[in-house]
């Protein structure tokens, strides 16, 4: 009885199919090239979305911060810029002055005799952000004042992507004292 069995049991082992090692190891390397393909693909879209974001973030930054340097000159009575970092605007609200902090790099606005408040780039805490205003890469000054004429030229970049944006604008003074 002991060998009829055994000889099941062999008849059993012989007609059992399955994978071998080596189809095991080639379905397991198709699938770590298949997955490696994929993460490939994802970690590129994923730094493609962040460039994206990243231009739009610089770009809005830019644009918020000449367009409320532009609408206080507009209405300004007289407009300056001593040393073409900062602006100086007397307007019936008093006197306004534009610059960019030295520690946190973040375009800001001083009004009369108050402290600065960043408005532009995303420093906090003296700290620098993400966000930064930067030299023109031409070297003009971010600010000039002559007469009624009044021109914005800023550059922010983005520290994280190192992606740079720069906005200039020219206007007017409409008002005079």
């Amino acid at each position: 009885m002991n060998m009829v069995i055994k000889q099941d049991l062999i008849k059993n082992i012989k007609g059992q199919s399955g994978f071998t090692l080596i189809e095991l190891m080639i379905g397991l390397g198709l699938t770590v090239l298949l997955m490696s393909a994929i993460f490939g693909l994802l970690f590129t879209s994923l730094r493609s979305w962040q460039q994206g974001k990243s231009h739009v973030e610089i770009h809005q930054t830019v644009r918020i911060a000449v367009d409320t340097i532009a609408r206080q000159v507009r209405y300004a009575y007289t407009v300056s810029s001593p040393d073409g970092k900062t602006l100086r605007i007397k307007s019936a609200a008093g006197i306004i002055v534009f610059g960019v902090d030295p520690e946190t790099k973040a375009l800001c606005i001083t009004q009369g005799s108050g402290s600065p408040q960043p408005f532009a780039g995303n420093g906090v805490n003296d700290q620098e952000g993400s966000i930064i205003i930067i030299d023109n890469p031409d070297g003009t000054p971010m600010f000039t004042a002559q007469g009624r004429l009044a021109t914005i030229k800023i550059t922010a970049k983005d520290k994280t992507t190192g992606a740079t944006f720069t906005c200039q604008s020219a206007m007017a003074v409409l008002n005079h004292e």
